[in-house]
């Protein structure tokens, strides 16, 4: 790709040396072909980092233009979004400006009082019931 004396491949890196890395780096990618989710990629945004990440990701919807760009799963587009990135300064601040608001989505807070919200409908007897079926 022709990119190894601009671009730090670090290997595996772990507690305070991972959260300094994403603190350190002007963009995340996570160029994946099916990703559940992209824990790295919201620890990324959790850091303050903008990410790149393929369509393939879960976790693309809520980075969508916010906190990160969503791009096709091929390495031109791929290269060509990273080097825009790389170079608009003013796309960068405002998509580091996005981490703070889309990591405020990406904690545990949200879904469990979600869940929460759930169950004490269901026991209050507010929740719609739901018929089941015996198995045969």
């Amino acid at each position: 790709m022709g990119i190894a004396r601009d671009v730090q491949f670090a290997g595996p890196v772990f507690d305070q040396e991972k959260w300094a890395a994403y603190r350190d780096a002007h963009v995340f990618v996570l160029p994946s072909r099916n990703e559940n989710f992209g824990n790295t990629a919201a620890e990324a945004v959790a850091s303050g980092t903008p990410v790149i990440v393929t369509e393939q990701c879960g976790i693309a919807p809520l980075l969508a233009n916010e906190a990160g760009l969503v791009v096709k799963h091929d390495v031109e587009n791929l290269a060509e979004t990273l080097s825009y990135v790389l170079m608009d300064d003013k796309l960068r601040r405002q998509l580091q400006a996005g981490c703070a608001k889309v990591a405020l989505h990406l904690g545990l807070a949200e879904p469990v009082g979600k869940r929460e919200e759930l169950y004490s409908d269901y026991i209050s007897g507010g929740a719609e019931h739901v018929e089941t079926k015996e198995l045969e």
